[in-house]
């Protein structure tokens, strides 16, 4: 008898056990929100980039910012209407000037929330920084802060974001050797330019007569 009764209350008890496991256990509502919100706004990034690994008293070097922001963005040289554009905004830092903001270039790119195409950005912000020559040698940290509103092709403008950024700056004397370190960005420089050009002016004049005697021959056709 008492072993059909516990029969009788227990095999249910074990059965709906055993029907729970089969089927999984289900977060709670709290972390389903929060993977939700964590799939949805991915996490801006940001990467500082350098010409040297070092910078000495008394020069200036030139310094980038690359950000991740999950989207493209604007610029304020080419701002949209309603849409807050990139804004780099650095602390003053005893020792340190920077000078040459310079925002990324605008390229048009079509979107399918509007009909007309409007200018984005690349995510890379330069700017030119200079140690005094009484700045003291050692690791210094300039920081900032990244403004800037994502937006997606599909959706349309994201919500405004904010970045703290933080620039770690070696300072060695000013005769110190420094090395480069992968900077990914090369220019000619002003120097060449004008070399270049110098360079040229002859080359022309002294082409020019070669020229018009082609022309007066009639075989420059």
């Amino acid at each position: 008898m008492w072993r059909s009764f516990f029969a009788f209350v227990l095999l249910p008890a074990i059965a709906a056990a055993q029907a729970a496991q089969s089927q999984g256990v289900s977060p709670p509502p709290e972390l389903n929100v929060k993977l939700s919100e964590r799939r949805r706004t991915p996490q801006p990034v940001y990467r500082p980039l350098a010409t040297y690994n070092a910078i000495r008293r008394g020069t200036t070097e030139e310094v980038a910012i690359q950000l991740t922001p999950g989207g493209y963005i604007t610029t304020p040289a080419s701002p949209v209407s309603g849409i807050v554009p990139l804004n780099l905004e650095l602390q003053p830092t005893e020792g340190f000037t920077v000078s040459r903001l310079r925002y990324p270039k605008a390229h048009k790119q079509l979107a399918k929330f509007q009909s007309m195409p409007f200018p984005v950005a690349d995510s890379l912000t330069f700017f030119k920084l200079h140690a005094d020559r009484n700045a003291s040698v050692g690791l210094h940290r300039i920081k900032g802060k990244l403004t800037f509103q994502p937006v997606d092709m599909i959706t349309g403008p994201q919500s405004v974001r904010q970045v703290d950024v933080e620039i770690s700056i070696n300072v060695v004397e000013h005769n110190s050797r420094v090395a480069r370190t992968g900077w990914p960005f090369h220019r000619i420089p002003t120097p060449v330019v004008v070399i270049l050009i110098v360079l040229a002016i002859p080359v022309a004049v002294a082409a020019l007569p070669f020229y018009l005697i082609c022309i007066s021959a009639g075989k420059c056709d």
